[in-house]
């Protein structure tokens, strides 16, 4: 007969067994070394972080980066800044100009402000450094219109939050400036609502005239087009631009108006209708143009170019 004590030791070791197999097949493992340690080779400070949420983008973020780095009056402005990682490694490896600046807006819940000030002060260049604290919805209004450069928005994922850091910082971000989101493709299990890329898509949609497409991925990057069309009911669709109101097809730097026939103007209509849905994807684009042989014969006439 098996006594109690046996009996409990054969259960612990069941579960042992059970615990470990769910361990090894869920592919999960302990983090052997802290968000610290796993950061600082990338930083030329020592700073404290609880949290590895950036190691993953910099990567990304060397390639995009690449042509701002050490400009003079460079302008970043940042959006959720946490505990400072994405801000930190902008300070040490884009904005090294001497008048290169710096903002950052958070609302800096619990502990976060000290510890990000804390590792701002270990930086040594906290004079390039603004900080905004409060509700970025409030904050971001009074700034400069086209004051920044570069603008990364890592805020409130929740849709609605997204949507409106979008367009406020579409205004201050300068022509050929770079509008970079986080976590496109995160929280997918949640409704739409509570995900971000509801309203980045809806972004892209709705700016797609101003806009190239530079990254989609886990991330999202777009450039602001330093010629987009002044006009009200407008559509860009490579370097031309569609008046709907005057029924017209003209040159965007120019506005030289180009002669359509009725079967030309009607093919460029009708694939207008659907290109906000295509434009940002090459091989959709592609694949739509080819059903289209009215449109195609125009693109060719034109030598219309994306």
């Amino acid at each position: 007969m098996v006594s109690k004590r046996t009996h409990s030791w054969i259960v612990i070791g069941l579960l042992s067994v059970v615990v470990g197999y769910l361990y090894l097949g869920s592919g999960w493992r302990p983090t052997r070394s802290s968000p610290t340690k796993i950061l600082r080779p990338h930083f030329l400070k020592e700073y404290e972080f609880t949290a590895d949420m950036f190691s993953s983008r910099i990567p990304l973020w060397k390639k995009l980066l690449e042509e701002f780095k050490g400009k003079p009056s460079l302008q970043y402005l940042e959006v959720g800044v946490y505990e400072g990682a994405s801000f930190l490694w902008m300070l040490e490896n884009i904005l090294t100009h001497p008048s290169a600046r710096a903002t950052a807006v958070d609302i800096f819940t619990g502990n976060l402000e000290q510890r990000f000030r804390a590792n701002i002060n270990r930086s040594g260049v906290g004079p390039k450094v603004k900080v905004l604290k409060g509700f970025s919805q409030l904050q971001l209004r009074p700034l400069a219109v086209e004051g920044f450069d570069i603008i990364y928005i890592d805020g409130s994922h929740l849709a609605k939050h997204v949507l409106l850091d979008a367009a406020l910082s579409w205004d201050l971000l300068k022509e050929n400036g770079l509008l970079i989101f986080d976590d496109y493709l995160t929280n997918n299990h949640l409704p739409l609502d509570l995900r971000a890329q509801i309203s980045i898509d809806a972004f892209l949609t709705a700016f797609g005239g101003e806009l190239e497409l530079v990254h989609k991925g886990l991330q999202v990057a777009v450039r602001k087009k330093k010629n987009a069309c002044s006009r009200e009911y407008c559509s860009v669709i490579g370097q031309y631009a569609y008046d709907w109101v005057k029924k017209e097809l003209f040159k965007l730097q120019s506005e030289e108006v180009v002669s359509l026939s009725l079967t030309e103007r009607l093919a460029l209509e009708r694939m207008l209708r659907s290109y906000v849905e295509v434009r940002h994807s090459e091989a959709d684009f592609v694949k739509f143009t080819r059903e289209d042989k009215d449109f195609l014969g125009l693109q060719q006439k034109l030598n219309i170019k994306f």
